[in-house]
């Protein structure tokens, strides 16, 4: 066990988890300039995992933060379904759903994952022979890759036995997450449905009437990549209200660096070693705890967290308390830990704040809803002022009044726009502008 516990350093923010009057430099960015970008605290490079890629970083092309996140999922799924942290009867295994956000496909997401792919392939090859696959495309898809033994009957009245997967893990890589935003969007696609039920407990079926497909225990961990655009255009509100999209990272990526000629990755001869008994000790079945110190700083960081945003945001990022454990457990299971530790949970927050820096960065100020969204945008810059006349011709009249109508109505729900009426010679005329006194409020 590693018991090596930190003090909270005075001052130290948790809600930001960066380091009291340090102002934590961004990557380099290269080809992308916008002044919210997220900027990820030093923080989040912890232990093991921290020098890993501080020991690749300077050889790639890929941003750190890519390289960190690429660990933690497949460091997540290659220890299978063991240790494990407890909340009430719930059980958080250490599989995570992610998906690296790039402003373009030129990001270098992909060369992030090959790089960390390499020394988990060195330590357990039959994992990465056998359970790192790719292509979602269904629930049935998804549930026959880690599926149960099952006996059916042919049309002959033969009894055919199907031995199923005895390793339950399975690693999903998808370099074009937008696919599966698109096949999920299908009508009677199941693969939202058994993308949720593989997050919260691995027990998996088929809901078909002659021979179902079951999955128990299956120890499923989602490694995707996608742009900007391409995410905004294909998360449709219901994959953002449904539970589905809240079970993702969701995390920006850029390049860091231009390499000509590529660089020469050596990891440290002590990190592999490393990253190997770090493996071996997470698959003994265990639960993990927190530890008394760890459990007043957890206080803190819960109620900060469960103060949720409205729109768009707050449905992607409001499972956030049961993302944060997830990343604390492979913070404490990297350092080959039984407790999850003060400085754990420090770090987890840090890397959970980049998540949610990295969803608002993408996300901004949309709500799920394609039409109020576009409103809402029609009524910048501040001042301006439409009528509902004004909104259909700027529509170009392909919108519905009922379509415009439910727009306007969730906007003036959430008090982001106000109505005013104003009295003309003949009838009155309603007008909409943006609630400028909601947004400059920090609780809005």
């Amino acid at each position: 066990m590693n018991n090596r516990t930190v003090e909270i350093p005075s001052g130290f923010d948790l809600n930001s988890a960066n380091e009291p009057g340090q102002n934590n430099p961004a990557p380099r960015m290269l080809g992308v300039k916008h002044k919210d970008l997220p900027k990820p605290s030093k923080k989040v490079y912890h232990g093991i995992a921290g020098e890993i890629v501080e020991a690749i970083e300077p050889e790639t092309e890929s941003d750190p933060i890519a390289l960190l996140i690429s660990l933690f999922v497949a460091f997540g799924n290659i220890i299978g379904r063991n240790s494990y942290y407890e909340v009430e009867a719930t059980r958080h295994y250490a599989n995570l759903f992610v998906v690296g956000v790039g402003e373009s496909s030129r990001g270098r997401k992909g060369t992030s994952w090959n790089i960390i792919k390499r020394p988990l392939s060195e330590i357990d090859s039959d994992w990465a022979k056998l359970c790192v696959k790719s292509g979602l495309s269904s629930g049935e898809g998804l549930i026959y890759n880690v599926r149960d033994r099952s006996e059916h009957t042919d049309s002959k009245g033969n009894i055919q036995a199907d031995e199923g997967v005895s390793d339950k893990r399975l690693f999903i890589y998808q370099s074009e997450f937008a696919s599966v935003l698109k096949v999920a969007n299908r009508p009677g696609n199941s693969l939202t449905a058994t993308i949720r039920d593989a997050w919260d407990t691995g027990n998996l079926s088929t809901l078909t009437k002659y021979n179902p497909t079951t999955a128990s225990n299956a120890h499923i961990s989602i490694l995707g990549h996608v742009t900007k655009e391409e995410l905004i255009r294909n998360l449709n509100e219901t994959e953002a209200a449904n539970g589905f999209a809240n079970r993702f990272l969701w995390v920006f990526f850029t390049r860091s660096k231009k390499l000509p000629f590529g660089g020469n990755i050596q990891l440290d001869g002590l990190l592999i070693p490393q990253l190997q008994d770090a493996i071996t000790f997470a698959r003994t079945e265990r639960s993990i705890q927190m530890s008394t110190e760890a459990k007043a700083v957890w206080a803190d960081i819960y109620n900060k967290l469960s103060d949720t945003d409205t729109g768009l945001l707050g449905a992607i990022t409001s499972r956030a308390e049961a993302q944060m454990v997830r990343l604390a457990l492979i913070y404490a299971l990297l350092e080959s830990s039984d407790e999850i530790l003060p400085d754990h949970l420090i770090a987890a927050k840090a890397l959970w704040d980049y998540c949610f820096d990295s969803a608002r960065y993408v996300f901004g100020d949309r709500f799920g809803d394609p039409v109020a969204d576009t409103i809402f945008e029609m009524l910048r810059p501040s001042n301006t002022r439409l009528s509902t006349t004004d909104i259909h011709r700027r529509f170009g009249n392909n919108k519905t009044k009922i379509e415009i109508e439910r727009g306007l109505s969730y906007l003036l729900d959430k008090n982001k726009i106000k109505q005013i009426v104003e009295q003309t010679t003949g009838r009155p005329v309603t007008f909409y502008e943006r609630n400028e006194r909601n947004e400059l409020s920090p609780s809005a």
